[in-house]
């Protein structure tokens, strides 16, 4: 299960916003992002962006495939 708190914990000690992820992704619609970090989604892509910045993969609750090393 996503942990919602940790990664908004996280997005804020980083100064990341989620407009931030939206633009850098070139997101039509910030709903996808918000809707990503509440676990109601996976959009590959922000879970991606998130784990490429580090953002701890055990908030994440990522698809088997995205697990790695790192």
């Amino acid at each position: 299960m996503r942990n919602t708190a940790k990664i908004r914990g996280w997005m804020f000690e980083n100064s990341v916003r989620m407009v931030d992820i939206q633009r850098d992704l070139q997101m039509k619609s910030l709903g996808q992002v918000w809707m990503t970090i509440n676990g109601r989604r996976s959009d590959r892509r922000v879970l991606a962006w998130l784990k490429e910045r580090k953002c701890p993969v055990r908030f994440l609750d990522l698809p088997p495939d995205m697990l790695d090393a790192s």
